[in-house]
């Protein structure tokens, strides 16, 4: 017997260092969970920015580096997620000008609800339903995001569009900016070019676009997704548009 613990103690420093290896292990159960990542704090920071000036108790984050959009609560919690696809213009900066294929960035308040779903007879379905039968034109700058030849055409809009309050007091700041500094091109008639209008989340008629920089400037979403996302819509409903 007093050889068996004269031997165990010989082990024990190496027992101990074992157990230091396997807690150290990626994976192992007893890996102390890791806190937010710093892009992840920044997320959460603007967040609680935002429901500190809106009484709502949940709001749209659409990430530009993620190419997702999230619906939060006010404890943080995601309540939904879906991919999206957004502007064209490769550099995914925000949008400064109409016509430049970009999607903006900063927080936005959902204006107006067009749906297919509401009474056949109301504006809301009446709107989108004259959207969706446009034939959208590539010459246009409407035009499949794998064939700039080709035409987006009808339906282009899906079930559901959100209209958001493009521009902000942010975008018009930065317009005005770029008006001064000479950085906003112009129009054949020598005009400065507009600073845009319209930028909505709605549906597609293209769903293998998702996931891509596949539109003129507004957030796309499968039809099936937006459907979805629609439960948790209303008008004044926050959207934050980030680049992370």
């Amino acid at each position: 017997m007093k050889h068996s613990i004269k031997n165990q103690s010989k082990w024990k420093p190496v027992y101990a260092f074992l157990a230091l290896l396997i807690m150290s292990y990626p994976g192992s159960g007893a890996e102390p969970e890791a806190g937010p990542k710093p892009a992840q704090r920044e997320r959460l920071k603007l967040i609680t920015g935002v429901f500190r000036e809106y009484q709502g108790n949940h709001l749209i984050y659409i990430s530009k580096n993620d190419f997702m959009l999230f619906v939060y609560n006010r404890k943080h919690r995601v309540l939904f997620k879906a991919k999206i696809a957004y502007g064209f213009n490769p550099d995914s900066g925000a949008k400064l000008h109409e016509g430049d294929q970009r999607t903006p960035e900063g927080v936005y308040r959902i204006k107006t609800i067009y749906s297919l779903a509401s009474p056949v007879n109301s504006e809301s379905y009446q709107s989108l339903k004259e959207l969706n039968e446009l034939h959208l034109k590539a010459s246009e700058g409407f035009f499949r995001y794998d064939d700039p030849e080709k035409d987006l055409g009808k339906n282009a809009y899906g079930p559901r569009l959100y209209k958001l309050t493009y521009p902000n007091e942010a975008d018009r700041d930065r317009y005005e900016e770029g008006v001064f500094e000479n950085r906003i091109p112009l129009n054949d008639d020598g005009t400065v070019k507009e600073i845009g209008f319209g930028i909505s989340i709605h549906g597609n008629n293209y769903p293998s676009s998702i996931g891509k920089l596949a539109s003129a400037g507004c957030i796309l979403m499968r039809n099936r997704d937006i459907i979805r996302l629609d439960r948790f819509v209303k008008e004044n409903l926050a959207v934050i548009i980030a680049k992370d």
